[in-house]
């Protein structure tokens, strides 16, 4: 994109661009699906929404979340519907990941098992060598507004060891 004229153009390279009427569910599959896979395989991501007010960054990042709702409620709609943003959706793509990251580390713990009826000995060195599931998963929801810099899950916190006690 382009922007200015000939003498002192600007221009911008965006990896995607989508149209108003998009999808939250097409946006989040293009942009958003390969960052989860990565952060599955060990990397950190970073997802930023930036744009003036009233342009639609909470909704994009948020949807149509109820605040309202208890956690039993919560737990009842685990399906995600149309409106759902950014974050309830990458946060149920992590667990649903996890979840079967730590199913096939199990089920390659049982593979280990039928070969050790056999050879005993040598289903011990195979288990040893598997690596146990452990996963540390640290997020950050941050708003700049202003030059101002607000953390959306602790408002006042004195130290940043409280931030990494929450469960």
């Amino acid at each position: 994109i382009q922007v200015g004229e000939e003498e002192s153009n600007h221009s911008f390279t965006f990896d995607h661009a989508f149209p108003p009427l998009t999808s939250q569910l097409e946006f989040y599959s293009t942009c958003i699906t390969p960052l989860i896979q990565s952060c599955l395989e060990g990397y950190n991501a970073t997802i930023l929404a930036y744009g003036q007010t009233g342009s639609g960054k909470t909704h994009t990042i948020i949807g149509e979340f109820e605040r309202g709702r208890n956690q039993e409620q919560l737990k009842a709609d685990a399906e995600l519907d149309d409106e759902t943003g950014v974050i309830p959706r990458a946060l149920h793509d992590i667990f649903l990941g996890m979840e079967k990251i730590k199913m096939e580390c199990e089920e390659g713990k049982e593979d280990d098992d039928e070969i050790g009826e056999i050879n005993q000995h040598q289903s011990l060195a195979l288990s040893s060598s598997k690596p146990q599931f452990e996963y540390q998963i640290k997020v950050q929801f941050l708003e700049l507004y202003g030059e101002q810099i607000h953390d959306l899950i602790i408002k006042d916190f004195k130290i940043e060891s409280d931030r990494n006690d929450l469960k």
